[in-house]
């Protein structure tokens, strides 16, 4: 899939996936990326480089952390990670809003542009 550099979606949404495959981290004009309820416990650093990358949907997911490289992907606007056992960012934080959320991360210079954050 690493190959397909044009493609602009990408959904491998309920795949039981464990991990963000290497190769979707290639896919440079990638602006969606879907991989929600699959058994996936990270976002990897080298999400980064998704510059392009508007979408990201993590939810349901065995996420604990939001990793701090997602603030380096420059046009990431909306993040979707409800139903995972996030620590960060807390849940007093994350049960608030999801405007409350973005501007934690933002503060913590994680997706400085980020528009909204879903938890």
């Amino acid at each position: 899939i690493g190959g397909c550099i044009a493609l602009v979606e990408c959904d491998v949404s309920t795949n039981f996936l464990t991990v963000i495959p290497e190769s979707l981290t290639a896919l440079i004009n990638l602006k969606i990326l879907d991989v929600h309820d699959n058994r996936i416990s990270e976002v990897p650093s080298n999400t980064s480089r998704l510059v392009c990358l508007e979408e990201l949907n993590v939810a349901e997911n065995r996420i604990k952390m939001l990793d701090a490289e997602l603030g380096k992907v420059p046009n990431l606007r909306k993040v979707s990670s409800s139903h995972n056992p996030l620590i960060d960012p807390p849940e007093e934080v994350a049960v608030v809003s999801g405007e409350k959320c973005c501007e934690y991360i933002c503060n913590l210079g994680r997706a400085a542009e980020a528009k909204q954050l879903f938890l």
